[in-house]
């Protein structure tokens, strides 16, 4: 009861800090330069440079990249455009990409209007000499776009029945369900008059129709169209083509369109759904025979009746509810006509997150006090989402542009978003903090690592610090995808645009938040499952035999954190979400598993005295001691023999070595009487002494094993995790999560699954140590590491059966097993 009341007490103050803080960090929302208007009109004197009939003799080389052997489609377009000097815009280009004066020359080459993705705005090159050209580039793709965009610079698309994209010409074109159409749009002016090199580059994509006959086709689907007098001389005065994706890749793209991808939603969530069910039924099955913590006058959230196991089984609960909350968001989402957060289904996610950071706030608390808190926040947050109008958060989009006011009130109603996002994330921060001290404690892990967070203070100035700074780096990132989908990104901004672009942005980020909320239950479970097993372990008071290996129990939730860590919970295969490879690691780890009281009749285990030893320590000390005197006297019997047979011993000191050698074997016998004889020189399916001590491992009891395996496994994984660290940061990765990903979220979300993965294959390899077949550690560790080769070799054999790429299995095998084979 002490516990529950030091939880209520001490959510005061830490939510008055986090409204203060939160409240200084969002006044930077406004803190951005004001200039021109984005899309402002060019001067008449640029509308005349793009009716220059100099662009006539411009070259214009477009290659257009369609790619479906993946599983979302893949298309890029790349453009070079050569004019002469003597343009009338050609003084435009040299000019600074956000001057007036390179706006107004580029929309005479690149569609304004163009809504494709750019990290950089097209380059200019000027050839040198007087006859040299100006070199106009622009590369775009589809990375971070939609799968099918509305265009790609001079490219439109469309798919299916719908329209294609901004392109006026030809409207009335069409094509059949499940068909693309890609369309060159030039802007206005004389370009479309100027000689057009067209190359396509297909893979698992077919032409079915062209408005113009191709100049090169080959079988690879390569082609290249010929255009002498531009476009502008086709009929429609546009270029289009008519594509038809491979059965594969049209199912992915045909549920992508069914309903805006409502079936794509409906199954995002199934790898989580299946790993925080899955262990909920363990964590139910050691409810009933979990012991007490090891620290039983501990306060922390693993102390007490609440014990490790349950609260393993709150953690999956919420982990289900959560990927349920999140489904049912993003199926509604789909549904809805209305993409904005003023919508009911938008707020109620919101509601629903409150809901849930407060659950997860309180996984200390009991019952009954966990349960009014719960629904005072979901009051609360009702009231503030559907209530009147003066006390309700904004949710509706602006137009500040055209003159709309935003006052002051509402414009709190906006911030207050960040303010309360900032709030949530604290929470949850400060709440894995303190499962993460409380599992350092059960564990009996030194305090010097977790001393700078044991304080409650520090723990709530961290997770402010991180929460904050996760709230900023998303409106950073909300900022740059704005910015960067148009053809000139970087620019600057007048206030009333930014407004536009990011005040109606605020309310999606609980959305942001909720789907973090799964990785972050994650970890938490592997902290509750790692300190019920040591509570088990630590507790057993049974036979030394029965901890040689862990018990049917502990194997599974063994066998769940190696396939969640180790082989992934991911899976999707043409839109079709399926954790294939983790359910394919859990039967091969079923059927590599070999019956305990086989192998322990078989290592003669089962014929040693009971009470002769306490444990298995010294059972193996004697095991080694005993082999090893056996191969000295092999050895001595063998120079004994040698000499003998090259006359250096004559008959009868051979008789007396003899008779001495049997002395010996008479010693032996008598010192070691207490263990059964061995028996490898008349069955050889069992194990000799060596074997006997070796296939117990190097702490015999299994807890033992699998600890001193992760700490073993950690050195060795100390440079893999420095090499993957190098290659994520230099393949531009790093940047591309900084930039457009999640940031700090996603810079942990790689870090902790790269240490999971190494060890917790190096910590399993301990556990299972006498449950994998083979009398040496390098096969135990290959026939593991074969695991996690055939639960990749399912997963990319189903994707190659769908005509769909996978990522390097063979390379990341190899990696693997080698790693447990050396730690074995």
């Amino acid at each position: 009861m002490s516990g529950t009341k030091g939880a209520r007490k001490g959510l005061g103050r830490p939510l008055i800090a986090v409204v203060a803080l939160a409240a200084i960090a969002t006044l930077l929302v406004g803190l951005f330069p004001k200039t021109w208007p984005r899309d402002a009109p060019p001067p008449a004197s640029a509308q005349g440079a793009c009716g220059d009939e100099t662009l006539r003799d411009a070259e214009i080389t477009t290659t257009l990249t369609l790619s479906a052997d993946y599983e979302e489609p893949f298309l890029s377009a790349d453009t070079e455009i050569s004019l002469p000097k003597d343009w009338q815009g050609a003084a435009g280009l040299t000019r600074d990409p956000a001057s007036e004066e390179y706006r107004a020359a580029i929309q005479c080459l690149l569609p304004i209007w163009s809504t494709a993705y750019r990290a950089n705005p097209p380059t200019v090159e000027v050839e040198p000499g007087a006859h040299g050209d100006i070199v106009v580039s622009d590369y775009v793709d589809n990375e971070n776009t939609a799968t099918i965009p509305a265009d790609l610079g001079l490219w439109a698309f469309s798919y299916g029945h719908e329209p294609n994209g901004y392109c006026p010409e030809p409207q009335a074109h069409r094509v059949d369900s499940g068909q693309l159409l890609a369309v060159i749009c030039p802007p206005y002016g004389t370009l479309s008059g100027g000689t057009w090199t067209i190359n396509l580059r297909l893979d698992g994509v077919r032409t079915l129709s062209s408005a113009f006959e191709p100049h090169e086709l080959h079988a690879d689907g390569t082609a290249s169209y010929q255009l002498e007098e531009g476009v502008e001389s086709l009929p429609g005065a546009a270029f289009w083509l008519e594509l038809q994706p491979s059965p594969a890749a049209g199912s992915y793209l045909a549920l992508q369109e069914w309903h805006d991808g409502v079936a794509i939603a409906a199954m995002s969530q199934n790898g989580w759904l299946l790993l925080f069910a899955l262990l909920l039924l363990s964590a139910r099955g050691l409810r009933s025979s979990v012991i007490a913590p090891r620290n039983p006058g501990s306060t922390s959230l693993l102390s007490g009746p609440r014990g490790p196991s349950i609260l393993l089984a709150r953690v999956s609960s919420l982990g289900i509810l959560t990927t349920l909350v999140i489904t049912l968001a993003d199926v509604a989402y789909a549904l809805n006509v209305d993409k904005s957060p003023a919508t009911v289904s938008a707020r109620l996610e919101s509601v629903a997150l409150y809901a849930l950071v407060t659950l997860i706030a309180t996984l200390g608390w009991r019952g009954w006090f966990r349960l009014i808190a719960v629904a005072a926040v979901t009051g609360t947050f009702l009231v503030a989402y559907f209530g009147p109008r003066r006390v309700t958060l904004e949710t509706a989009p602006t137009n500040m542009e055209r003159g709309e006011l935003v006052t002051e009130l509402r414009l709190l109603g906006y911030l207050n978003h960040v303010l309360l996002a900032i709030a949530a994330f604290a929470l949850i921060f400060a709440m894995l903090l303190r499962l993460l001290i409380a599992s350092h404690d059960e564990l009996g892990g030194g305090s010097r690592w977790v001393a700078p967070i044991r304080t409650r203070a520090r723990r709530v100035i961290v997770a402010l610090l991180l929460a904050s700074g996760i709230a900023g780096h998303w409106l950073w990132v909300e900022y740059v995808r704005w910015d960067r989908a148009g053809l000139i990104p970087g620019r600057s901004h007048t206030t009333e645009q930014l407004g536009d672009a990011l005040l109606g942005r605020l309310p999606w980020l609980p959305d942001h938040l909720l789907h973090w909320l799964p990785p972050f239950l994650y970890y938490a479970a592997l902290s509750c499952a790692i300190v019920v097993l040591a509570s088990r372990c630590g507790h057993r008071q049974a036979d030394p035999l029965e901890r040689i290996a862990p018990d049917l129990d502990e194997f599974r939730l063994v066998t769940l954190i190696f396939a969640a860590a180790v082989v992934g919970t991911y899976g999707s295969y043409r839109a079709i979400s399926f954790p294939l490879a983790f359910l394919a690691a859990i039967v091969f780890l079923y059927l590599l598993k070999q019956d305990l009281a086989s192998w322990a009749q078989d290592s003669r285990l089962l014929s040693v005295p009971s009470g002769v030893y306490a444990n298995f320590n010294d059972l193996q000390k004697d095991l080694l001691l005993r082999s090893r005197e056996a191969s000295l006297q092999e050895r001595r019997n063998q120079a004994m023999e040698a000499r003998y047979e090259r006359g250096h011993v004559t008959p009868a000191v051979h008789v007396q070595e003899l008779g001495l050698r049997e002395v010996l074997s008479w010693y032996h016998h008598r010192t070691f009487e207490q263990l059964p004889s061995d028996p490898s020189e008349t069955d050889d399916r069992r194990l000799s002494d060596q074997e006997l001590a070796i296939s117990l491992g190097p702490c015999v009891d299994w807890w033992s094993n699998a600890v001193y395996a992760a700490r073993v496994g950690l050195v060795l994984a100390v440079p893999v995790v420095a090499y993957d660290g190098y290659i994520w940061v230099h393949s531009g990765t790093f940047d591309r999560a900084w930039q457009l990903g999640a940031g700090f979220l996603d810079v942990v979300h790689w870090m902790v699954p790269e240490l999971l993965i190494w060890l917790t294959a190096s910590f399993s390899l301990g556990a299972f140590w006498t449950l994998i077949p083979g009398r040496r550690g390098i096969i135990k560790g290959l026939l593991l590491g074969a695991v996690v080769v055939l639960a990749d070799s399912a997963n990319g054999l189903l994707a190659r059966l769908l005509g769909q790429a996978s990522f390097d299995i063979a390379s990341w095998g190899l990696l693997v097993t080698s790693y447990l084979a050396v730690l074995g």
